[in-house]
């Protein structure tokens, strides 16, 4: 048994030189600083980003949440389910036309979560800004959603596990 004082060195699998390890490694790292930025406001960086998102799009149908957070339908709702618990976020599901659809729009709770939870979001930002610098932070953005569009255009099955609503 090697003694704690003592490191190995680990070999690299070939197939963990993708990109796939490096992006989600640096996803949790970025998800950590956020969501504890965001901690006295009791939400996740996800949990944000929904709340921010119906604040500028009250009556989000589910289609066009899924849509925007690239989640499909059963990952939305779990990750809605939180939310409209703590009463946040209100579903109204409409019927007509011969289908169901729910939108979502933020209670005045949610609106006030929001709104405590911008300024902590803000501080994350520049957080972020500081550790990796402004201008890459701004180059990885674009990169970033660049890559996010690239990859959902070119998968075969988007259209099998796109969000309905």
């Amino acid at each position: 048994m090697p003694s704690p004082t003592n490191t190995r060195t680990l070999r690299t699998p070939d197939i963990l030189q993708c990109n796939l390890l490096p992006v989600r490694q640096a996803s949790r790292q970025i998800s950590r600083l956020y969501d504890q930025h965001l901690a006295p406001a009791a939400l996740t960086s996800t949990q944000f980003v929904i709340l921010a998102l119906l604040y500028a799009n009250p009556g989000m149908s589910m289609r066009e949440l899924g849509a925007e957070l690239m989640l499909e339908r059963s990952a939305l709702l779990r990750t809605m389910k939180p939310l409209t618990r703590d009463q946040l976020v209100l579903t109204v599901r409409r019927t007509g036309s011969g289908a169901r659809q729910f939108t979502f729009g933020l209670t005045g709770t949610g609106e006030a979560r929001y709104a405590q939870a911008h300024p902590l979001w803000l501080a994350a930002q520049q957080a972020f800004d500081q550790l990796v610098g402004g201008r890459f932070s701004d180059a990885l953005h674009r990169q970033l959603s660049g890559v996010a569009d690239a990859v959902s255009v070119s998968d075969p099955n988007a259209s099998a596990g796109s969000p309905t609503g």
